[in-house]
């Protein structure tokens, strides 16, 4: 019989805050597919027609292509901006959701983050900047 041994509980305060401010441990904590939705591409399949465009919300996955680092690094910024707010919901499974918004707008990035093996883990990524 295999013994495992305790894995101690990452606190999600203080990963969240080294997060956005170390891109090494951030590259670290991302799940090989973050998946999500990119609002900028979609509103632009939207306006052009593209029948991918609907289809894109349920298999969007971010990568180089769909500039996955340069929407992080805006959630970073965005996340010490005076004009966002932040907010952090506990999920089922141990799951957080992070909310970073400019209130009465369509601006905003969503982020979960799953806990596994005792740390988190970026799972999804939305971002809509409308």
């Amino acid at each position: 019989m295999k013994i495992k041994k305790n894995i101690p509980l990452e606190d999600f305060s203080v990963f969240i805050e080294k997060f956005h401010k170390d891109k090494e441990f951030q590259k670290k904590r991302l799940q090989a597919k973050v998946e999500g939705i990119n609002g900028d591409l979609y509103m632009e399949y939207l306006a052009n027609g593209d029948e991918y465009a609907d289809s894109m919300i349920q298999t969007f996955v971010w990568d180089e292509k769909t500039d996955f680092d340069l929407y992080l690094s805006l959630a970073d910024s965005c996340c010490y901006s005076q004009n966002f707010k932040k907010r952090y919901t506990t999920l089922k499974d141990s799951t957080m959701e992070e909310y970073i918004y400019i209130p009465y707008t369509g601006c905003f990035f969503k982020s979960y983050f799953k806990r596994i093996n005792g740390a988190w883990m970026m799972t999804v990524f939305i971002s809509a900047n409308l």
